[in-house]
């Protein structure tokens, strides 16, 4: 019997030293990738201009401060005092959106109010801290009541889809913006979430969304796309590709590795100094050479960008940088397939290498693909993307007067 016992303490004493060992070397692994991420980020801002906290981004152009960024807190929901449009973004590049359409509503007398799902918050966080606005938490669809006008949303499904039912339900307007590119049909994600399809009114960027659309539907732009496409371009910094790797939420997730090696191969091929720029829900990629910083700061170094099926490549016609469409995965999302003469599209690396000799500087991005955008987002030179926003909201709701 003690013989049995003593081989048993062996056997378990052996076992754990192997776990232990195994985890150690997890936690080796995990500490060298994170001291490589790291250091190559660190290796590609080097040469970035002004990555401090007295800079900022606005829309995607950096611009100097005015004061230090505060830290953002999210408020608890409190019944508002009279009959509020409800906002409801999603992510940090929504609030151009949203908080110019408050300002045009608050012009208006219409009262308005940020509200933020716990799961958005974390997106939103950095983009809250340069917003005087505040932000509450997310109303239950219990709470959705006579003090709320109307919902505003970016995404009518997922985290906001409950929301926008019970607004509904309870007879409040409901709108859903478009919030950038957009698998309507889902032909890529594998997943059947019927995209601006909930709400009871669509906001459509431009014709594109309004023709893959149905219901009631209105043009009305895009806030921080219009804004990018009239400012000056800036000038363009010493040739460097940018790739953009947005294999998120589980779409396409097994062409990650394809899609980025052809990348770096076609850099490499055309002889051109990259850096892999890495959405904020994607893991970590297994390369030098990569950078958590948001891509809009990212193209202020860039001379070129190559995507996939991303809103990015619209941010970067209307930055007049060079978009190269890179799709050796196969992807059948119908936005990019039709160039029009707006970008080239690479299937290899060797495509990508050429593409990349074509596009250097001195070229009109922006007269090349005007026609490909305006299709993309609409703009009104006489009129805001918010204003016509505002226009839509206050033409279909008639609950502004106060509880």
């Amino acid at each position: 019997m003690a013989l049995v016992l003593f081989l048993a303490l062996s056997l378990a004493v052996t076992l754990l030293a192997v776990i232990v060992v195994k985890q150690r070397a997890r936690y080796d692994w995990l500490s060298e990738r994170v001291r490589m991420v790291i250091d190559s980020s660190r290796e590609n801002t080097a040469n970035l201009k002004d990555l401090t906290q007295d800079v900022r981004v606005v829309d995607g152009v950096v611009a100097a401060a005015t004061r230090w960024p505060s830290t953002p807190t999210i408020r608890r929901w409190s019944e508002p005092t009279e009959r509020v449009v409800l906002l409801l973004p999603g992510a940090a590049y929504h609030l151009p959106e949203v908080t110019r359409l408050a300002d045009v509503l608050a012009s208006r007398e219409v009262p308005v109010r940020l509200a933020s799902g716990r799961p958005h918050w974390l997106r939103l966080e950095a983009g809250a801290r340069w917003i005087t606005e505040d932000v509450y938490d997310l109303p239950s669809p219990d709470q959705l009541g006579e003090d709320v006008s109307a919902v505003v949303t970016l995404k009518d499904w997922g985290g906001y889809g409950d929301v926008v039912a019970a607004a509904k339900a309870r007879g409040i307007p409901t709108f859903a913006k478009v919030e950038g590119a957009q698998d309507f049909n889902d032909v890529d994600t594998g997943q059947d979430r019927k995209p601006y399809t909930h709400a009871d009114h669509i906001l459509c960027q431009g014709q594109n969304d309004f023709d893959a659309l149905t219901g009631s539907r209105f043009i009305i732009g895009s806030s921080r796309l219009e804004r990018l496409w009239s400012a000056p371009p800036a000038p363009r910094p010493p040739a460097r590709a940018i790739i953009n790797v947005n294999f998120t939420y589980g779409v396409l997730d097994s062409a990650r590795e394809l899609y980025t090696e052809s990348a770096i191969e076609g850099c490499r091929i055309a002889g051109i100094p990259y850096t892999l720029a890495i959405h904020p829900a994607e893991y970590a990629i297994k390369s030098a050479h990569t950078s958590t910083i948001p891509i809009s700061r990212l193209l202020d170094v860039g001379t070129v960008l190559i995507s996939r099926f991303s809103t990015v490549p619209f941010e970067a016609m209307a930055r007049d940088i060079a978009f190269i469409y890179h799709n050796p995965h196969g992807e059948k999302v119908p936005t990019f397939q039709n160039p029009e003469g707006a970008f080239d599209v690479s299937t290899n690396a060797a495509e990508l290498g050429e593409a990349i000799a074509q596009n250097g500087p001195g070229k009109d991005v922006r007269k090349r693909s005007a026609t490909f955008f305006a299709k993309q987002v609409d703009m009104d030179p006489q009129r805001s993307s918010a204003e016509r926003t505002a226009d839509v909201i206050n033409s279909t709701t008639t609950r502004f007067s106060k509880v």
